[in-house]
């Protein structure tokens, strides 16, 4: 425990990047400005140890993979270089897939999309215990993640470039980590045992309420229905807040032109094109 917890420092102060601009009296190099990145990036380290504790049954998750830590280079660059303000519309997922957030850190971030529409670049470490049949390879990742190839496809085409869709949207997971049985099948969290499930999810919801909070969205697009369902739970009582449901562009819901075709319908629906324009 205490070599996993050494580890986890290392990785966030080798990965940090500094800023300049920094107060006369406080060293450039370790001056990082306040701001949503820096308090959703110490959100997140907050809400990590709470999630070391947890534990799981080993018949049905053999590996638990937190890229929010291992990948925290690409998650805090991610962060840092698109989410500068608050937020109108905050698109929720359900967690990490094994091809795009596990790789590289970012939600729904298949690798050429990180590359080359994000224009993120950066080493990515592994996993302290990794499944050999999901194997993390960071930005040399070939396995392409269907469901982020579809999701930033989408929105690439509508905004031109990234900085037009991020203008007024941020994107992020109700649970920061993944789950692999012995086999390398993924678990979802809604497939977890129920105590285990409770217990992540309570973090995940008080996780989930601070961010919104931070990025002071108005508008929550929940990509699925277990997300719809959380976010539906934990914001119920919040009339301020205009929670709606996107179809999961996952392959097992259904081929990619009919889901392209009901994303275009929902943005028309709701009256959100305005949002995703170059």
């Amino acid at each position: 425990m205490l070599k996993k917890k050494l580890d986890r420092n290392l990785r966030f102060s080798e990965n940090e990047v500094y800023y300049n601009g920094a107060p006369p009296n406080i060293c450039p190099h370790f001056y990082k400005p306040p701001g949503v990145p820096e308090d959703l990036l110490t959100l997140d380290k907050q809400t990590i140890k709470k999630m070391d504790v947890l534990k799981f049954d080993k018949k049905k998750v053999q590996y638990v993979y937190n890229p929010v830590d291992y990948a925290y280079a690409g998650y805090s660059r991610y962060v840092r270089k698109y989410l500068k303000s608050s937020k109108k519309i905050l698109f929720v997922g359900l967690n990490p897939g094994p091809y795009g957030m596990c790789q590289t850190g970012i939600p729904f971030g298949d690798v050429s999309t990180v590359k080359e529409w994000m224009e993120l670049e950066m080493d990515i470490s592994k996993p302290l215990d990794e499944c050999p049949k999901k194997p993390v390879d960071g930005l040399k990742c070939t396995t392409i993640e269907q469901s982020g190839k579809r999701f930033w496809g989408f929105f690439k085409k509508k905004c031109g470039a990234a900085d037009n869709f991020f203008r007024n949207a941020f994107v992020i997971n109700y649970c920061p980590i993944a789950f692999f049985d012995r086999s390398g099948k993924n678990v979802t969290p809604n497939e977890l045992e129920v105590s285990s499930r409770e217990e992540l999810e309570k973090i995940c919801d008080e996780y989930l309420e601070k961010v919104v909070e931070m990025v002071k969205c108005e508008i929550i697009i929940c990509v699925g229905r277990y997300a719809e369902h959380k976010v539906k739970s934990i914001f119920i009582d919040n009339s301020e807040i205009n929670i709606l449901y996107m179809k999961h562009p996952s392959p097992q819901v259904g081929s990619e032109d009919n889901w392209l075709a009901d994303a275009h319908e929902f943005l028309i629906d709701n009256h959100l094109s305005q949002y995703f324009s170059e």
